[in-house]
């Protein structure tokens, strides 16, 4: 066992929020984009190539995680599993129905729905929300989850907390968004996405598919950053839409949780904490 092996085992909880830290860091502020010279400001703020300068940022965080699951011996317990893919879809369906919702009230507010397809944006886009969706559901669900349930399978109610603090990190991930200047929007996120969390988690356990919560995220990704490449003056969510949408789906996500959490057997842990 080697010492970084060591720490994550004897340290779970704090090399979990510092594993976290260092990558929102590190990736949840590009620095591929930060590292680009000046002479190419024109092309970070072009939309199609901040998508691809993400995306390359995304996917080498992925990689750089897969890495480290192997340097703490996480491989044989995080369950990748495409079978619980369909499960996942049915047991996450609020999501779908809020990733929905989501278009039809931005769609109902786009003044100009001129059609106009971009096919290498669609691209684009796709590869960019899937990117998101790989790196940090492996950070979060993949091994701060998967961590933390190995470490706390004895203890009383160690499913429920395990779940809760990872999504408690992955929700306080979101705080970077603070950045914009709209501290009250960035809150809102932070709530949301603990919440978002606690049912991809349980779902993640549920399903023992890692796949099941990436195909999840990667489709709520898609309101927010496809649509453009469709309908160029595609509308965005009014203010107390988008909070409303939240109070009622975060109730939904939370019930969903707590009934699911109850049908969670020793099976369905046994990969997780071997």
């Amino acid at each position: 066992m080697n010492s970084f092996e060591k720490f994550s085992k004897n340290h779970t909880l704090i090399f979990c929020i510092i594993l976290a830290v260092v990558f929102v860091i590190l990736f949840g502020f590009n620095f591929i984009s930060l590292i680009i010279p000046v002479s190419f400001e024109s092309i970070k703020h072009s939309r199609g190539w901040e998508y691809i300068l993400n995306s390359i940022n995304n996917f080498i965080a992925f990689f750089v995680l897969l890495v480290i699951v192997r340097i703490i011996g996480l491989s044989k317990n995080i369950p990748w599993n495409i079978k619980g893919v369909y499960k996942g879809l049915l047991i996450g369906l609020s999501f779908i129905i809020f990733a929905i919702v989501q278009l039809v009230l931005m769609y109902n507010n786009t003044i100009n729905k001129t059609v106009y397809i971009k096919l290498i944006g669609i691209v684009i886009s796709l590869i960019y929300c899937i990117s998101i969706a790989l790196w940090e559901e492996l950070l979060c669900r993949g091994i701060i989850l998967t961590s933390i349930l190995k470490k706390w399978k004895d203890k009383n109610k160690g499913v429920f907390k395990a779940v809760l603090i990872s999504s408690l990190i992955f929700g306080c991930a979101h705080i970077i968004t603070a950045l914009n200047g709209n501290l009250t929007a960035s809150l809102i996120q932070v709530f949301y996405a603990t919440v978002m969390g606690i049912l991809l988690g349980i779902i993640y356990i549920k399903t023992r598919s890692l796949y099941s919560v990436i195909v999840i995220h990667f489709i709520l990704n898609i309101p927010a950053y496809l649509m453009h490449s469709i309908i160029p003056s595609f509308g965005r969510l009014h203010r107390y839409e988008f909070i409303g949408l939240i109070i009622i789906f975060s109730i939904i996500w939370f019930l969903s949780a707590y009934l699911i959490s109850h049908k969670i057997t020793n099976e369905d842990l046994g990969q997780f904490i071997q």
